[in-house]
């Protein structure tokens, strides 16, 4: 997306949310969204207890406290990037020009996305909690960077639950 935005459309990566954007608003969103997902993250824990029974980290990440915080580190942050700056760079900031209705229109193709693949699981409920958050978040903000640090932390947060919970 990024040279997609530079080499094809021409664009500064300013428009894709790749700015510090408004940081009271950010923060403000970030703190307030992340304090509602994890509350319905928790109620989905209790709610339904397969939930934390089904939800699976990769073996050798359960396993082993150093591996775990590089999964975390790398591999969940580099997914958290990637899936900002498409679905709220690209999508929700540029092509849909920061709309109200483009947090309901990115969240809507994530939500797709994820059921395209393996189907609606409970491996894919945090991702999909995350999406129309990051997207107020992105919206409220103006920058990727407010979404991208509050939905790797809520996903940092979920796997520890979860892992907490077996």
């Amino acid at each position: 997306p990024l040279l997609y935005c530079i080499l094809v459309l021409y664009e500064s990566l300013d428009n894709i949310g790749w700015r510090r954007g408004d940081v009271r608003a950010g923060g403000i969103a970030a703190l307030l969204s992340l304090f509602v997902a994890v509350a319905i993250l928790l109620v989905l824990l209790f709610v339904f207890p397969q939930f934390a029974d089904t939800y699976r980290l990769p073996g050798i990440v359960e396993g082993s406290f150093l591996c775990f915080v590089l999964y975390e580190s790398v591999l969940v942050g580099g997914v958290v990037l990637l899936y900002e700056v498409f679905f709220r760079g690209l999508v929700q900031l540029l092509w849909l020009r920061n709309a109200w209705w483009g947090i309901l229109v990115s969240s809507g193709l994530f939500a797709g996305l994820l059921s395209a693949g393996d189907g609606l699981s409970w491996q894919v409920v945090p991702l999909a909690l995350l999406a129309p958050f990051a997207g107020y978040i992105a919206y409220r903000s103006q920058s990727l960077w407010y979404s991208f640090a509050a939905g790797w932390f809520f996903l940092f947060l979920a796997d520890v639950l979860i892992l907490s919970l077996r």
